[in-house]
């Protein structure tokens, strides 16, 4: 259960790594397998039994007993890597970590969003929300109702960014015209991982859909 908790899978798919299946890839029967498992069934819960009649000191040293025998048992059929096992939940807790800071600073420019109520403000708006997601650069071309161009930039003060760890990608946001549309060109800071862009993506795009320009008053 842990091992698929950490791989970001359901607790009850299939696979071929379970306890049993590793017994009997080992070349054992599918007999003895069974009664491999019904022996150490049966000496944990002997123990485990055996705890409740014991006093407090000597119930933690079976206890401890109890999880060196099985966590020795799923690590010789390699059902169960020790050192796999602690770098994965090191790499959720930072995942976790990372997208809880992501929620925060979505909640953050959310607040700047609703105070916005002229272009000029959207836009320092989205290039707070953009700096706050850790965006790399931001390009939004317009058309004047005169029949001019001109484009709007934002860009993180980073010189450290490497080319190599930035994902493009082009954001439609709604525009106060009629049947008109802008494309909001974004450059975002992979931060090693791909999966943080797209949330940090879908953190923005939320933010442009539900702050749109159509509904600026002014």
């Amino acid at each position: 259960m842990l091992r698929r908790f950490l791989e970001h899978r359901s607790l009850f798919t299939p696979d071929r790594r379970h306890f049993h299946h590793r017994l009997v890839d080992l070349g054992l029967k599918q007999r003895h397998v069974v009664i491999v498992i019904y022996a150490m069934t049966f000496i944990a819960a002997g123990l485990g039994m055996f705890m409740m009649v014991t006093r407090n000191g000597d119930s933690m040293v079976i206890f401890f007993c109890i999880s060196l025998l099985l966590l020795f048992a799923f690590r010789i059929v390699g059902s169960v890597r020790l050192r796999d096992t602690i770098v994965g939940l090191k790499q959720k807790y930072a995942i976790t970590h990372q997208v809880q800071e992501e929620i925060r600073s979505f909640e953050d420019a959310e607040l700047y969003f609703r105070r916005a109520a002229t272009f000029s403000q959207w836009w320092h708006t989205v290039c707070f929300a953009a700096d706050k997601l850790d965006f790399a650069r931001g390009l939004l071309p317009l058309t004047q109702r005169d029949g001019t161009k001109r484009m709007l930039v934002w860009e993180k003060d980073d010189k450290d960014i490497r080319a190599d760890e930035i994902v493009k990608m082009i954001v439609p946001v709604r525009d106060r015209r009629v049947g008109s549309a802008l494309n909001l060109e974004v450059q975002i800071h992979a931060n090693g991982s791909l999966e943080s862009a797209g949330r940090r993506l879908t953190l923005l795009g939320r933010l442009l859909e539900e702050y749109s320009i159509a509904n600026l008053t002014g």
